[in-house]
């Protein structure tokens, strides 16, 4: 899963950034869950600060700016390493470190906040991932995080039952986040749910917009089939998009998503 990531995103990073903040009529999923995840943590919303922040799936750096508000020290991880080229050109004082998430390159206890907006539900293994976010975090150290959970995009699920698609991704559900972060010893101050909707002017526009946000390998079966089945798949896919996706009252294309929003903390040192 990971492989197909980082090609995705080394083939387009410029393009994500634009596509996910730049600002258009709608606002993106990814800005949607940013706006949301820094509201439920206060300590970002009020200006505390933190000693060292690790931004995990840190992308292009869009949200490095902000956190670097909060951090004496910030650290941008990715995989992608076009990514993180586009990074270090928006923020040249900043660090950033390409490596797997699932294999972070860092000593124990080394981080207040571990921060990750919509970068999760690309993990193999949800206990391992949060498991080793708990080794790399301080005492009282803080992980919050937004996820895409079960039931998101309902209008592929539509899609793959009428026979254009060939499956779509599942996601867990808030109890696993839940159940994860437990099992590592977070305690949960913040464990919240929303609907959102994102709007796209075109079927094409809609199928770009899966890149970003953890559907790439629906993207890539997606790829598959195009070549194998050509221009009347493509089109009779755009006509199906058509008929579950367009939203009369916005007149664009929409799809809906089931955000989790968590904050985990550590247990304070043992005396």
């Amino acid at each position: 899963m990971l492989a197909i990531v980082s090609r995705s995103f080394n083939h387009s990073a410029q393009q994500y950034l634009e596509q996910a903040y730049g600002g258009g009529g709608y606002p993106s999923l990814q800005a949607q869950a940013a706006t949301l995840l820094q509201k439920s943590l206060p300590h970002i919303k009020h200006g505390s600060s933190f000693d060292r922040v690790l931004d995990l799936g840190c992308g292009p750096g869009a949200q490095t700016e902000e956190l670097n508000k909060s951090a004496h020290h910030y650290v941008g991880v990715d995989i992608a390493a076009e990514m993180l080229r586009v990074a270090r050109m928006m923020h040249p004082a900043t660090d950033f470190i390409q490596a797997d998430m699932h294999r972070l390159p860092f000593q124990p206890r080394q981080f207040d906040l571990a921060y990750a907006n919509l970068s999760m539900q690309w993990h193999d293994d949800l206990q391992a991932l949060v498991t080793d976010l708990a080794r790399v975090l301080m005492p009282e150290g803080t992980l919050a995080f937004s996820t895409l959970l079960s039931g998101s995009m309902p209008q592929l699920n539509a899609l793959w039952r009428i026979g254009v698609i060939r499956g779509v991704n599942q996601y867990p559900d808030a109890d696993a986040w839940t159940h994860a972060l437990t099992t590592a010893n977070f305690n949960i101050p913040v464990s919240q749910m929303a609907s959102v909707a994102t709007f796209h002017e075109s079927p094409k526009a809609l199928l770009q917009s899966l890149k970003g946000i953890g559907a790439t390998a629906m993207q890539h079966r997606f790829t598959q089939q195009f070549g194998l089945r050509g221009k009347r798949w493509l089109r009779d896919l755009y006509e199906a998009i058509e008929e579950v996706c367009y939203d009369p009252v916005q007149k664009q294309y929409r799809l809906d998503y089931e955000l989790g929003i968590f904050i985990g903390k550590m247990a304070p040192e043992a005396v």
